[in-house]
């Protein structure tokens, strides 16, 4: 598809178009050339999964869920689409349309629960469904966020664990998901195993196994949630104890300034040499400037 390195919104839409035609419209007589119509609505269920995810269009995602629903009730093994792929997509397209907004958001998040432990209990050792796992937490947080679906984030976190113990280990938008939900449960619950899972989640993710590495998006979130958790246990228990220092590996690449200083009070806030920028800015102007800084000695975070 022309899409894939185009990103054009016309190519995506004559990619569906010519899918749904190959669908409907009568074969050609070609001789020695097979139709697979089964294949042929995959790649239409994930061309309007990938056009709803780009646009937001929640009808793309309602044909998608239902196309790819009808998929997994065929014996797949026939035909050139794999279930598991076919599940992983299904798991996407639900957790989408939650984050999209529906009022089918816990029967969704219900489905999205089994068809993981599905995934997991299956032969994922050619190829983890990254997919699937990645989606499932911010479903999960879209909807707490809106006050709602409280009694499945423990499922969900016990979900991810499972994922988290099978994944490769340089998948870290698993450990990401995983340490989030742990975040969420732990600012309601302000448990102390949470706080502590969660925190040794987004380190293993933020400290590279090497000196000089580059912090890249998946660290940066990561390090975004370390001064979240930290700013939220200080201010629920009240204990000044809880703040401390965090010095993070050297690297060559994270932001316009020599040193920078992250201050934890009230709220999450960045101070460099130039001046204070809040969290999301300063994640901001790392990605508008992050190819093209250099040479920088090390971030170092201070949380007092």
């Amino acid at each position: 598809m022309r899409y894939g390195w185009s990103e054009e919104k016309e190519d995506l839409d004559k990619c569906i178009l010519h899918f749904t035609e190959a669908i409907l419209l009568p074969p050609l007589p070609m001789a020695g050339v097979g139709f697979n119509i089964i294949e042929l609505l995959f790649r239409l269920a994930s061309a309007l999964l990938n056009r709803s995810k780009k646009f937001g269009q929640l009808d793309d995602v309602r044909y998608a869920i239902e196309y790819l629903r009808y998929l997994r009730g065929l014996p797949l093994d026939s035909f050139d689409v794999l279930r598991n792929k076919a599940t992983e997509s299904l798991i996407e397209a639900l957790c989408l349309h939650v984050q999209l907004g529906t009022r089918d958001a816990t029967r969704n998040i219900e489905e999205v629960l089994v068809l993981c432990h599905e995934l997991l209990a299956s032969d994922i050792s050619t190829g983890f469904p990254t997919a699937a796992f990645t989606s499932l937490y911010p479903a999960i947080h879209a909807e707490l966020f809106r006050g709602r679906h409280g009694p499945l984030l423990d499922e969900a976190i016990g979900c991810l664990r499972d994922a988290v113990k099978v994944c490769p280990p340089h998948l870290h938008q698993v450990h990401l998901g995983l340490a989030g939900a742990l975040y969420d449960r732990f600012a309601m619950t302000h448990s102390r195993d949470d706080y502590e899972d969660a925190r040794a989640l987004f380190e293993s993710v933020v400290y590279p196994n090497h000196s000089g590495e580059n912090l890249d998006s998946e660290q940066l979130l990561a390090l975004m949630g370390l001064l979240g958790l930290a700013y939220s246990r200080a201010t629920y228990f009240k204990n000044p104890e809880y703040f401390e220092y965090l010095i993070v590996a050297p690297c060559s690449a994270v932001l316009p300034f020599r040193k920078v200083f992250v201050l934890i009070s009230p709220g999450p806030w960045c101070f460099a040499q130039e001046g204070a920028f809040n969290i999301t800015v300063f994640l901001t102007a790392f990605r508008k400037q992050a190819p093209l800084i250099q040479n920088l000695p090390g971030l170092y975070l201070l949380k007092t």
